[in-house]
């Protein structure tokens, strides 16, 4: 396990999800910030995942955001002034309280569409929807 990768067990479950949806949907609208969230809280619901934000964020390759080749220090650093940011604390904290519904149609998995080729669980699959920069998929 690398320095990176310890940085990350001594973050508290807020500041995973918080640093998750800063990480993967930081340029997407509210919507699409709000559906990165509802991802990860499906998951924590489900008996599949483990039951918690925490868990369920550092599973090993579950999100790229968090993979030493792409983790990006700033993503942890609290920047109220910027308007992204503040969005992604609204989203964040919104779905961690449970304030806001799930925006996914129930979907546990996602990809961004920048991706050059899909996946290869998402192979054969078929998208609940498409948003933002992300397709979405219940699985």
């Amino acid at each position: 396990m690398g320095i990176k990768e310890k940085h990350l067990n001594d973050k508290d479950e807020y500041d995973l999800l918080l640093a998750c949806v800063l990480g993967e949907a930081e340029g997407e609208p509210l919507l699409g910030k709000l559906a990165v969230a509802c991802v990860v809280r499906n998951r924590v619901i489900n008996k599949r995942w483990p039951d918690n934000y925490k868990d369920v964020l550092l599973q090993y390759k579950q999100f790229s955001c968090f993979l030493p080749q792409y983790l990006r220090p700033e993503i942890f650093v609290k920047q109220r002034q910027d308007p992204a940011w503040r969005e992604c604390n609204f989203a964040a904290f919104g779905v961690y309280h449970d304030w806001i519904q799930d925006v996914t149609l129930g979907s546990n998995h996602y990809y961004a569409t920048t991706l050059n080729n899909p996946p290869s669980w998402a192979e054969g699959k078929h998208p609940v929807l498409r948003m933002g920069g992300h397709i979405f998929f219940k699985l």
